[in-house]
């Protein structure tokens, strides 16, 4: 135990050294149309319970079997932790232009979020129109030994088509469809290049994958890619991990929304559990972007 805790204390170390050089410049009502025209339960002043309180509500629920719904609280929070830490968090059209007007040009997004609020990472994917439809395109090359193998890189495909059919089931009014592609050289212009590593390891969305992740796996993965932040307390999660609870999440629900403290019926909250899937407010966070006009990231540097 006590070499995790150290393990979680440089990881904090890292994100608070990076949080004191940049931060993103936040717009505080800038969330808040975009959530209550979504279904989100917002209030005057941002959204009315936080994190902790929520998942307290929910168990409650579970406990009571009561018919509150808490997903539209859930949402408005999930709405603004993205929004406050995306290079284009402003930018909030209507969902209804978002969902409803045609494409009329190819556009490549291109942009910056914080990632967990701390972590400035880069998200960047392809909007190409097909007649009434919008194609959301994710290329990804590998790099490395393993990428070499063309049956390795045949089952990541396998893998990362069923996680392009989980986007496009749920997109709204069926208009949007995904599509994953695994590449091999840089011929096909890559969004990202990441390598291919053995197992099941953790390391951040953009720097290296496992091959023995699942599909569903890399459906949360490729939301990173997208431009969508982890819904559960990063901090808390390898915490977990490292003192040994993450045995007991894939058994007891209670206990992985006490850890969690987001919708795990998201996506971007649960990434394993396969009963999880993408939200309405994910499609507008990522299709609202063709509106943006594309600047460089914005962040006010903060003086050591």
């Amino acid at each position: 135990m006590a070499s995790g805790l150290h393990a979680i204390a440089l990881f904090a170390a890292a994100f608070v050294g990076c949080a004191a050089s940049t931060r993103p410049r936040e717009n505080p009502d800038a969330f808040r149309a975009a959530a209550v025209a979504l279904g989100g339960r917002a209030a005057a002043r941002g959204c009315a319970l936080d994190a902790g309180e929520l998942a307290d509500r929910t168990i409650a629920e579970w406990s009571a079997r009561s018919s509150e719904a808490w997903a539209p609280d859930w949402a408005c929070l999930a709405i603004q932790d993205n929004l406050s830490r995306d290079s284009m968090g402003s930018c909030t059209p209507p969902p209804a232009d978002v969902f409803g007007r045609p494409l009329s040009f190819a556009r490549r997004i291109a942009g910056e979020l914080f990632y967990v609020g701390l972590d400035p990472r880069e998200y960047t994917y392809d909007l190409v129109p097909h007649d009434d439809l919008v194609e959301i395109e994710v290329r990804v090359q590998f790099l490395g030994p393993l990428a070499q193998d063309p049956a390795r890189i045949a089952t990541l495909q396998d893998k990362m088509h069923r996680a392009a059919d989980l986007w496009t089931r749920y997109s709204p009014g069926g208009r949007f469809f995904f599509r994953f592609i695994a590449e091999t050289t840089d011929a096909a212009l890559p969004h990202f290049q990441v390598h291919l590593d053995a197992g099941s390891t953790r390391t951040p969305f953009d720097v290296t994958w496992g091959e023995e992740w699942s599909w569903h796996l890399l459906a949360h993965e490729i939301g990173h890619m997208m431009g969508l932040d982890d819904e559960y307390g990063q901090l808390r999660k390898t915490l977990g991990h490292a003192i040994g609870e993450d045995k007991r999440w894939d058994v007891d629900p209670v206990d992985k929304v006490r850890w969690f403290q987001c919708d795990s019926t998201s996506l971007m909250c649960d990434s394993k559990g396969e009963a999880s899937t993408p939200l309405r407010y994910h499609y507008y966070l990522l299709l609202r972007r063709r509106f943006c006009r594309v600047t460089p990231p914005d962040r006010d540097v903060v003086a050591p």
